[in-house]
């Protein structure tokens, strides 16, 4: 049967033990599998044929638990049982992790809750003695890395950024690379946020405001965060500052983090008070220009020894 994890050589599925058959190459299947496993793509097309593959990794992990527990029952038989029966117990740990979360990939499709927790299990499996390594595929890591850092705090969530953590989720280890995650992290965050019913704008001042080093952040995540404050205190910048952030938010492929904020209810409504608030103040500060033109054509009429009642009507008036 093809791997469906690989979509390429051929696994050994012959018989575990059948009288005059040779005896299946449980090892050697655990391997090949293990390979395959961890150089795995979502797009290989051989995953729909994962029940085959899986009844094949079952019958591998029963028949190595049944070699385990015949070299312990009869030690005499296998004078190299005790540096063995390690090997396959690693092996079969290794198979059931697999397994596991094959199965769970299959049945609820990447992105979802149920694989991110077989995933989290098989790793505390793993980890228990006897010790067994296993890399899992890197686009699974990725996929578990975006899901947790969603729900993280602010802090948290800033530290979940850092180049270190992204390259240990799966992330390649280049200056594009780790841009363009964060890039999309601060993205789906910024759209989590901006869900929220009620308390969108306050969580989103929040995020923007948190007392956490930017440093190892891409620097045109960080300008583009500094372009959405902008628009939280627009008494604070100048009309050519607000309209150039207005005009950035238009544009997802030049500035993405920006631009989410028209993806969203809140984020447009943020929008439009900014462009609101930047024709009241034109407005305003057009009413206080006309007012200071009328006093200052009023005052020479004040100043004058004697005042025609006509010509003060008519300078007020104006």
């Amino acid at each position: 049967a093809a791997s469906p994890l690989s979509g390429g050589s051929k696994l050994n599925t012959s018989p575990l033990s059948t009288r005059g058959r040779p005896k299946a190459d449980r090892i050697g299947i655990v391997k090949q599998a293990l390979c395959q496993f961890t150089n795995a793509e979502p797009e290989s097309e051989s995953w729909a044929d994962w029940k085959t593959c899986a009844r094949l990794y079952d019958r591998t992990r029963t028949g190595i638990e049944q070699d385990i527990t015949s070299m312990r029952a009869h030690p005499e038989e296998n004078p190299e049982a005790d540096q063995q029966i390690p090997q396959l117990e690693v092996a079969a740990k290794q198979i059931s992790v697999v397994l596991k979360i094959g199965n769970a990939f299959n049945k609820h499709g990447n992105y979802s809750a149920e694989l991110v927790k077989a995933m989290d299990d098989a790793e505390n499996f793993l980890n228990l003695e006897p010790i067994a390594e296993l890399k899992f595929p890197a686009f699974l890591l990725r996929e578990r890395h975006s899901m947790k850092t969603n729900r993280l705090n602010v802090a948290e969530f800033w530290g979940s950024l850092m180049p270190d953590a992204l390259v240990a989720a799966g992330r390649d280890d280049d200056d594009d690379a780790i841009a363009s995650a964060q890039t999309t992290l601060v993205v789906e965050k910024i759209t989590a946020i901006m869900s929220d019913t009620d308390q969108a704008l306050p969580k989103l001042k929040a995020f923007l405001e948190a007392d956490v080093s930017f440093s190892e952040l891409a620097s045109s995540i960080v300008h583009q965060m500094a372009d959405i404050a902008k628009l939280l205190s627009p008494q604070e910048h100048t009309d050519e500052e607000l309209n150039a952030v207005i005009n950035r938010a238009s544009h997802h492929r030049v500035s993405p983090v920006t631009a989410v904020l028209k993806d969203s209810p809140h984020g447009r409504r943020l929008l439009d008070a900014t462009s609101q608030f930047i024709g009241a103040r034109a407005a305003q500060t057009d009413a206080q220009a006309k007012f200071s033109a009328a006093i200052e054509a009023a005052l020479p009429v004040f100043a004058a020894e004697t005042v025609d009642s006509a010509e003060l009507s008519s300078t007020i008036a104006r």
